[in-house]
């Protein structure tokens, strides 16, 4: 460990003292915070040479909305979801309708609001203005954004507990994440974690525990199933071109992982790729039939990584998640990265063929999404205060 990450992790533990001293201490599931081990960042060469590309962008609705986190895109339509729990329809960059999935409700917006307010996170099209729209708290609904009709499909509660036997006794704060269609009567949903709910992801990424799961639902029969279980902050899923597997970003290994539920692998799991610049978040097919997948932060040779400088310190980690309150983990954390935003391109094979960078964070940060219509590339953030536009080169 290099003397600068030695250094951040002394002034934390000093920081976490002072707050003892004011806060009253959490306690921590026994077990639920781990020691793991990543591989060496990468250095940014080759195809992840660093570039301007994302200084390019152009804002949509810039300062009108925040944490776009899901896109679909259609023409010069896009359908998001927003942190304050709306869901809109935006047309040639202005919002045309949005709706709510949570009733009479006042203040949103802020991340204590979300259990009451909701927070769609997932959003795919079934057909025609139909979609499918997963929310952490809220659970999976149809949405029809012409007639404004919402039907809820699966409580939350409800959602969780058919797929596992009295879950939410054991873990009452599941959060589902993201979700892909499989066809117009089934969809996958990953679902970070089974310990803590969305506005305390800080303490699952410091816990790196893997509750992570992916759960498939059948619409019609009402039935869940789980997939895959143990994955460190499961996030963006999509089903490859072949149709026999998919693909799940474990956000927190800096790795995806595949999964075959057909053909000759069916029920297996393997690497699709591992060693990322970044923690991976959604990833969309593109027009070419390759995969965007955005990161949420960076990680590469050279450059002090706070998160992974702890890695090894599961003890350590425990006693800030016991003593630091919730906003110093989630606000002052992520700015502990460095600003450099990066997207990657990678073939269905798990080989990374290109990347666009914002390296000093001037345009683009934390990008959650990428999403391809054939001449442009839309961008979707967490956090940003809008969504971000780039014509193909």
């Amino acid at each position: 460990m290099g003397l600068g990450n030695k250094l951040f992790i002394i002034s934390i533990v000093v920081v976490a003292i002072s707050f003892y001293s004011i806060h009253q201490s959490k306690k921590i599931k026994a077990g639920s915070v781990v020691a793991y081990t990543l591989p060496s960042p990468p250095s940014l060469d080759g195809t992840l040479s660093p570039n301007r590309a994302l200084t390019e962008v152009e804002y949509i609705l810039m300062d009108q909305i925040k944490g776009p986190e899901s896109l679909v895109v259609d023409g010069d339509t896009i359908y998001t979801g927003t942190h304050d729990g709306r869901l809109l329809k935006i047309v040639k960059g202005k919002v045309e309708k949005e709706m709510r999935l949570a009733k009479a409700v006042k203040q949103c917006g802020g991340y204590e609001d979300e259990p009451k307010c909701g927070r769609p996170l997932g959003i795919r099209r079934i057909e025609g203005d139909e979609f499918i729209v997963a929310d952490a708290y809220l659970g999976v609904f149809r949405v029809n954004f012409e007639s404004e009709h919402i039907n809820e499909l699966k409580e939350r509660r409800m959602f969780l507990s058919t797929v596992e036997s009295q879950l939410m006794e054991k873990f009452p704060c599941s959060s589902m994440i993201l979700m892909r269609l499989i066809s117009k009567d089934e969809f996958l949903v990953s679902d970070s974690s089974t310990i803590y709910g969305r506005k305390d992801f800080m303490r699952e990424i410091l816990g790196s525990k893997g509750t992570g799961r992916v759960i498939h639902h059948r619409i019609s029969t009402g039935e869940s199933n789980i997939l895959i279980k143990g994955l460190h902050f499961a996030n963006g899923v999509q089903i490859l071109p072949d149709r026999q597997s998919f693909v799940v970003s474990e956000c927190t290994r800096a790795r995806i992982m595949r999964h075959y539920i057909d053909g000759p692998k069916k029920g297996t799991t393997e690497t699709f790729i591992e060693n990322l610049p970044g923690l991976p978040d959604n990833i969309r097919l593109s027009k070419n039939g390759t995969l965007w997948v955005g990161l949420a932060s960076v990680r590469m040779a050279g450059q002090s990584n706070a998160l992974e400088a702890m890695a090894g310190y599961p003890k350590a980690r425990e006693f800030l998640l016991a003593i630091l309150p919730d906003f110093v983990l989630r606000d002052v954390f992520p700015h502990l990265i460095p600003p450099h935003a990066i997207v990657v391109q990678i073939t269905v094979n798990g080989e990374i063929i290109s990347s666009l960078h914002d390296v000093k964070g001037e345009k683009m940060r934390e990008v959650s999404q990428v999403s391809d219509d054939g001449e442009f590339l839309y961008f979707g953030s967490f956090k940003a205060p809008y969504i971000a536009k780039l014509k193909k080169f």
